[in-house]
This record gives C-alpha cells, structure tokens and sequence, in this order.
C-alpha cells in the first residue's frame, strides 16, 4: 500500500511538473506574440512618421519653388513694363524731333 501511494505521488508530481513546464512554455509564447505584436506597430508607425516627414519636405520643396517662380515672375513683369515705357519714350522722342 505504501508502494502504491509513493507511486501516485511520484506521478502527480511528473503531471504537475509537466503542467507547469507546459503552462511557461505557454506564457513564453504569448509573451513573444505581444511582442512581436508591439513590434510591428512600432514600426508601422515609424513608417508612417517618416512618409508624413517625407510629405513634409516634398510639400516644402513645392512652396519654396512656388515662391520662386512668383518673383521670377515679378521680375519678368517689372521689366516687361519697363521696356514698355522706353518704348513709349523712344516713339514720343521719335515723334517729337521729325513732326
């Protein structure tokens, strides 16, 4: 009798080791899925950081080249109506001497 209840201790013990060595392997797992998990997020986000900083400069790049092209303009037209009134002058002048 004494044989048989050291057996079933023995045993019962094997099964608990064996549940709890099965339930760690169990949160070890759960644990790499959540972090596996955070580390995709994190990384989704450092992508989206970084397309949103890329718009940024691109967005940037465009208003600074906007810019530009107004004073280009600006100056272009300065000088267009600048050339007009030298024109006008030089016919007046023109007309003035001959008439």
């Amino acid at each position: 009798m004494n044989e048989s209840i050291t057996k079933n201790l023995f045993l019962a013990t094997r099964d608990r080791a064996a549940e709890v060595a099965l339930r760690k392997e169990l949160q070890e797992k759960e644990r790499q899925q959540k972090l596996e998990v955070k580390r995709k997020e994190q990384e989704e986000r450092l992508k989206r950081i970084g397309e949103h900083k890329n718009q940024l400069i691109l967005q940037r790049a465009r208003e600074k080249a906007e810019r530009e092209l107004q004073k280009s303009k600006a100056v272009i037209d300065r000088r267009l109506a600048h050339l007009e009134q030298e024109k006008v002058r030089k016919e007046v002048c023109f007309l003035l001497l001959f008439y």
